[in-house]
């Protein structure tokens, strides 16, 4: 290998490999914000372009699987099962950009306006919680990168329809809340963000392109994936060092 080459591939390794280790080996695989049964929240879809918007939705558990999904236990042998206090979900997708008649499907993009919010207090995990008094923090939040879809179910002989809202986001998560659970900052003092997917499910009224509304969760659930992207300014510095390289090779030749 050219000799200037390995120089710079060996540079930007260093620069790069911070950021690849951010979780213990004992960090959990995933995470799981779970609903548990009907709970108060609103979903709405008010037509045309306009986003899917939920708000107040009740999350009441936390739980820290393993690869093979079993939970996950610490030190001293106890599930990684927690409650959350006062657990409450928004969020807001990008527009809507179409509707599938066949399938009952409502697509939404990413991008624009679009965030997810958990707020709520962790007690067991001296998270909100002073030893007296409880204060929901944000536990979760990710901007820029909601979207997915609502796929409706007709139900026959009932006046309804079960809907299936099924969403995908990066976000970001409370820092005490991650050194609870295992997981590890870098040598610069960053943690992992994650790649989450969403799934509530909802009953609405007549299928309409038009718009749909619900007040009640069924159940559902966001699972949390710890991911570890390269910044992007690295990328471009790595390719931008390959691309000298190649320049210099062509200009030697």
């Amino acid at each position: 290998m050219n000799k200037c080459l390995f120089k710079l591939l060996l540079i930007l390794s260093l620069i790069i490999f911070p950021f690849a280790v951010q979780t213990s080996s004992a960090a959990p695989a995933y995470l799981d914000f779970s609903v548990e049964g009907y709970q108060p929240g609103s979903i709405e879809y008010s037509g045309g372009t306009s986003p899917l918007v939920g708000s107040g939705i009740s999350i009441l558990k936390l739980r820290a699987f393993n690869a093979d999904g079993t939970i996950c236990k610490n030190a001293a042998g106890d599930l990684l099962e927690f409650n959350v206090v006062g657990g409450t979900l928004s969020f807001v997708t990008g527009l809507n950009t179409g509707y599938d008649s066949s399938s009952n499907t409502w697509d939404f993009s990413t991008g624009g306006k679009s965030y997810i919010e958990l707020y709520g207090a962790i007690p067991e995990l001296g998270i909100g919680y002073d030893g007296q008094n409880v204060t929901p923090v944000l536990l979760l939040s990710g901007y820029g990168s909601v979207g997915g879809k609502v796929v409706a179910t007709p139900i026959a002989g009932l006046p309804f329809t079960f809907n299936v809202a099924i969403l995908g986001f990066f976000d970001e998560k409370d820092p005490t809340l991650l050194e609870g659970l295992g997981f590890l900052a870098d040598m610069y003092g960053n943690y992992p963000n994650f790649v989450g997917t969403m799934n509530l499910s909802f009953a609405s009224g007549e299928i309409t392109p038009d718009g749909f509304s619900a007040t009640t969760i069924y159940s559902g659930d966001i699972v949390n994936t710890p991911s570890v992207p390269i910044p992007g300014a690295f990328l471009l510095l790595g390719s931008g060092l390959i691309g000298l390289v190649g320049i210099r090779r062509r200009m030697l030749s």
